[in-house]
């Protein structure tokens, strides 16, 4: 095979994952339990009746992306094998009360921080070249949204996939973040790329263009937006989203296009119709809306509910996001806190 058409075969494998990624994460929302979901032990059998077909359909996912991407025999086995133990998961004697959602949590939707961080350590910037490295967190991931999350960070982290597609552009916005246009020629792709704000606190932001879509996929907007832009008619572009993390329900609620009954504590979705003339600044407008971690709302001690919006969360929030490292948002919440109990013995003192 010509090198050529190693990049041809690799964008390809690329655009199938991105529409992958997408579906996988829809069946996920879709499949939440709901309240008739455990109304009753029939209803409780019914579900996880239903989640085990969705299982089928999830593993056929997977393994479609180990065979596109050419991961070989040692990651099919290891597919095979997380399926394996999903399904023996999903024979349970006791259909009790609350079954239902601590079945679906547990071998779907969890996200465990320890996965988390272990995926960080290895999957750094674009030096993967080792496959056990994806085998390793395969066999490490307990539920759905951990494998897709391992195998999303693999393969955008991996230098010898990402090389082997034609980069058309690459430019670095405001805080160092990278913007990268792959694939091949697409007007509109090319207009966001262009127009894409530099000013805009987005993390990396990876673009990939083919002849009738763009696939985008922008870090620290709701931990990572994916974006589905079908531009085959051009005076009617569909643009779809998916935000995994809702960072503030409220901010989420108002987003164009939400898709409110849809809307769960795995993410949301939405879908804006523009024209070729408005799409980059109806798609900006959008991004922009989106919540960061730096809008989640929490509890504090006086019992009122805010993101961190005063001056004075605002100066504990410039001055972490401004240290060198990554983006520690528990240690900013715990220095919040600190600045609230010294307010709180503050006022005692003068009283």
């Amino acid at each position: 095979m010509s090198t050529e058409e190693k990049k041809t075969d690799n964008l390809i494998s690329l655009k199938d994952f991105f529409e992958s990624d997408m579906k996988i994460k829809e069946s996920l929302i879709k499949s939440t339990p709901t309240e008739m979901d455990d109304y009753n032990e029939e209803s409780r059998i019914k579900y996880i009746d239903k989640l085990d077909e969705e299982l089928k359909y999830f593993k056929e996912q997977f393994l479609s992306i180990t065979m596109k991407f050419n991961f070989g025999s040692s990651i099919e086995k290891s597919i095979n094998e997380y399926f394996l133990k999903a399904k023996e998961n999903l024979v349970i004697g006791d259909f009790k009360k609350g079954i239902s959602k601590s079945i679906y949590v547990s071998n779907f939707s969890n996200m465990r921080p320890e996965l988390v961080e272990e995926v960080k350590k290895s999957c750094v910037g674009y030096s993967i070249d080792r496959i056990f490295v994806l085998d390793s967190l395969i066999k490490k991931s307990q539920s759905i949204n951990e494998l897709l999350h391992v195998f999303h960070s693999y393969i955008m982290n991996n230098e010898d996939i990402l090389e082997s597609i034609p980069k058309l552009g690459e430019k670095t916005n405001s805080i160092g973040e990278p913007i990268v246009l792959y694939g091949e020629e697409n007007e509109v792709a090319k207009k966001i790329f262009d127009d894409f704000p530099l000013d805009m606190d987005c993390g990396i932001t990876d673009i990939i263009s083919l002849e009738n879509k763009v696939l985008m996929m922008v870090r620290d907007r709701g931990h990572a937006l994916s974006i589905d832009i079908n531009t085959a008619n051009l005076d009617e572009i569909d643009i779809k989203y998916f935000v995994p993390k809702l960072c503030n329900r409220e901010m989420i609620e108002k987003l164009p296009g939400i898709n409110k009954s849809g809307i769960s504590e795995n993410g949301a979705t939405g879908l804006l119709v523009s024209s070729k003339e408005q799409v980059t600044d109806k798609l900006f407008d959008f991004i922009e809306r989106v919540p960061t971690d730096g809008d989640i709302v929490i509890e504090n001690r006086y019992n009122s509910k805010e993101p961190f919006k005063s001056d004075e969360y605002k100066e504990v929030t410039y001055q972490e996001i401004n240290k060198p490292g990554k983006f520690d948002f528990f240690r900013k919440v715990l220095l919040m806190l600190k600045k609230d109990d010294e307010k709180d013995i503050n006022n005692r003192d003068n009283k």
